[in-house]
């Protein structure tokens, strides 16, 4: 991996080389649903320790209302407002919606898009390795499977809490007409509770196949022993992709032990 400094806030991005995934950078973006209550409370966590190592076009953020998150001396974040009403059930169902189209509709040369709650932790190195060995072209949505789907003949209830991943090929063939995406999810079956079971509902619908597939390292459900957490990052099989309910000391905790496993590697 090389290591590319940005005068930015003083921040150091770790990405892969152009040598590590053929020729070229594979590009995954990283997409936050967040809602007002949590710009101060649980944002800013990941912002400072995951998504800190990431390039700034690579993340976005998607919310209530549009706020400037102050994150360091001159380094801000921008949170992207929408009309969404503020809570946990249809207006989370309508920014998952206002996500998909943001990435469809203004962003330009990525490969896949991940989607996560704020309180998330991710690893975005073996994210991308793992989804460099997994093929795009298929239309399928890639995360935790088997929660309760209430969208019959739909095989599978997503499990969105540790997130989930989908090409952009996939994103294409799921908004077949863009100024009616969001309309159109937020009537999904089960939008109005669980955007993650809608996310299932819909892209069905559209001839996506929503499974684990490659992505056994997520964790939608907190790990809950310091043991148990330290055994998971050092798994190399499954790669440890994310990890859900991540309190503050929590998280930076695993990015530090993250940061020594890498070192032990000869990763940094």
């Amino acid at each position: 991996f090389s290591v590319l400094w940005t005068a930015e806030g003083g921040r150091e991005h770790f990405m892969p080389s152009k040598s590590d995934f053929g020729g070229r950078r594979l590009r995954v973006v990283y997409a936050i649903r967040t809602n007002i209550r949590n710009y101060e409370k649980k944002l800013p966590n990941g912002m400072r320790t995951w998504a800190s190592e990431l390039p700034p076009e690579d993340i976005f953020v998607v919310g209530t209302t549009p706020y400037q998150l102050a994150l360091g001396l001159n380094h801000f974040l921008d949170i992207m407002g929408t009309n969404c009403s503020d809570d946990r059930n249809l207006g989370l169902s309508c920014i998952e919606a206002h996500i998909h189209l943001h990435a469809n509709q203004e962003l330009e040369d990525w490969d896949w898009l991940f989607v996560i709650d704020e309180d998330v932790y991710v690893h975005t190195r073996n994210l991308a390795t793992v989804l460099n060995q997994t093929e795009p072209a298929e239309p399928k949505i890639y995360g935790v499977v088997g929660c309760e789907n209430f969208c019959q003949p739909v095989s599978v209830g997503l499990c969105g809490g540790g997130g989930y991943a989908l090409s952009r090929q996939t994103l294409r063939k799921m908004i077949p007409e863009p100024s009616k995406h969001v309309e159109w999810f937020m009537n999904t079956t089960d939008a109005d509770r669980y955007a993650d079971i809608a996310v299932s509902c819909y892209a069905e619908k559209y001839g996506i196949q929503v499974l684990m597939g490659p992505l056994r390292g997520l964790h939608p459900w907190q790990v809950s022993e310091k043991e148990n957490i330290l055994e998971v990052l050092n798994s190399s099989d499954p790669l440890p992709l994310s990890f859900h309910y991540a309190q503050p000391e929590g998280m930076l905790l695993m990015h530090e032990q993250i940061k020594k496993i890498d070192k032990e590697r000869g990763l940094n």
